[in-house]
């Protein structure tokens, strides 16, 4: 049974919280009062804020969560202030059962194969301990437990708070199921990310409610810039794009912005009891919400019966549009990200190399000393397949740069190809510790429908 400790709150999130601030209660409220030393929320030694103190926030909370939503708490939430060691070690331990929802790095040597990361980085690891650094807060379903880091400053403990026990809430109104699609984190993200949107958007028509808008400002000030100095790309902007995105298909917005009216009550509930299927849904809501225009993702499979028995399948797994531009991304564009409200707003989640996507598959297989990664990727019109070839073509030198110094493989012999097959079809192959002869060879040998 996989436990559900979802959805994480990474201190990148509160940037994306404090644009709320912008759109709603920032500006038209006074800032919190300093707090005295003898303040009764704080413990015995005026050291941070206490078990108790968190318990009697929830309740109200709790209760105007429910006015909101229009929804009754089938349960009760229990919150719980949480040491900062024990609280890394359950953060850790949420992301790495979350895996399923790290989309192009939700496997290290595949990530590595398409050029999404240097070949030297241990991926896992640092999206582990840079997810656990990051978090303040977490709910685990299974538990029905709301855990806050004592770490978290007094003055956005609220904020937390609210947050979680309002995906708690929605969590409670969900059909039970597992961590996602299987194989699919493309629908994961897309599922995810329709429920992350639901949370905030709860949590941003409380804040219109509460008289201490100046928590957001506080909270956003509080990201520390070392989090994202050593987090590579592929860590964070997932990561982003899932709340970012998320409320811009909410709202039925191609891009994220702080203007435009909140998500109709009708569109919360339509997104939990069908969430979109495809990341290409979040990033053009018209395909989902739009009758009209909806776009379903096509169905790629691929086929192994033919290969070497000497290889072994080890991960399989859909790219998505998402997946995509990732993948598509020049690698000069590969940056670092800028926390700022200017900054946040600009990011991009797709680019035309992606846009058309219709559907994809890929596999990774391993034997000793080598691996090879397949994939295919069906496209809307020739015109669209044509773009992705040529964006992958372009990128190929840098692909192949990267994929150096994976460790236990051959590393001197490593390669990337991509080819047309049929008008709306392409395919690509990455490979490590074959020649180049032997990885088209096995290629050739998988059969994708």
């Amino acid at each position: 049974m996989i436990r559900h400790p979802r959805p994480r709150l990474p201190r990148v999130v509160w940037a994306a919280l404090g644009l709320l601030a912008s759109s709603s209660a920032a500006g038209q409220v006074p800032p919190l009062a300093p707090q005295a030393p003898s303040d009764p929320r704080q413990g015995a030694h005026g050291e941070g804020w206490t078990q108790c103190y968190l318990e009697e926030l929830a309740a109200p909370i709790c209760e105007r969560l429910e006015a909101l939503r229009g929804l009754a708490f089938k349960h009760e939430v229990r919150v719980v202030r949480v040491e900062p060691a024990i609280f890394q070690v359950l953060a850790q331990s949420a992301a790495e059962r979350d895996r399923g929802a790290w989309g192009p790095a939700a496997d290290a040597i595949a990530a590595k194969l398409m050029g999404l990361v240097d070949g030297e980085v241990d991926l896992d690891a640092l999206r582990i301990e840079t997810l656990g650094r990051g978090e303040i807060a977490l709910y685990d379903r299974d538990e029905r437990a709301c855990y806050v880091n004592e770490d978290a400053p007094l003055d956005v403990v609220r904020l937390v708070l609210a947050h979680e026990l309002a995906l708690a809430l929605d969590e409670q109104y969900k059909a039970p199921r597992s961590d996602g699609p299987l194989g699919n984190s493309d629908a994961l993200f897309a599922e995810r990310a329709a429920s992350s949107a639901v949370g905030l958007e709860l949590v941003a028509r409380w804040i219109r409610t509460q008289p201490e808008g100046a928590d957001l400002e506080r909270a956003r000030a509080a990201i520390p810039d070392e989090w994202t100095a050593s987090s590579p790309w592929l860590v964070w902007k997932p990561m982003v794009a899932e709340y970012a995105q998320g409320r811009a298909f909410l709202r039925r917005q191609g891009r994220p912005t702080v203007l435009g009216a909140p998500a109709h009550v009708r569109d919360l509930n339509t997104a939990l009891a069908a969430p979109p299927r495809s990341s290409e849904q979040v990033l053009h809501p018209s395909k989902y919400w739009n009758p009209e225009k909806v776009d379903e993702p096509r169905s790629v499979s691929v086929s192994t019966e033919d290969l070497d028995e000497t290889w072994s399948v080890t991960h399989e797994d859909t790219l998505g549009e998402l997946g995509c531009a990732f993948l598509t991304t020049p690698f000069d564009e590969r940056g670092d990200l800028d926390v700022s409200p200017l900054g946040l707003l600009g990011l991009r989640f797709t680019n035309r190399a992606a846009a058309g996507w219709g559907g994809d598959r890929y596999v990774l297989l391993e034997r000793e000393g080598a691996a090879l990664l397949a994939a295919s990727t069906v496209w809307d019109s020739e015109r669209d397949a044509d773009e992705f070839l040529s964006a992958l073509e372009q990128i190929t030198e840098d692909i192949e740069a990267a994929q150096k110094h994976i460790a236990g493989y051959a590393s001197s012999r490593v390669g990337f190809d991509a080819w047309r097959v049929g008008p709306d079809e392409v395919r690509f192959g990455g490979w490590v510790g074959l020649s180049s002869e032997a990885a088209r060879s096995a290629l050739a040998q998988l059969a994708f429908e």
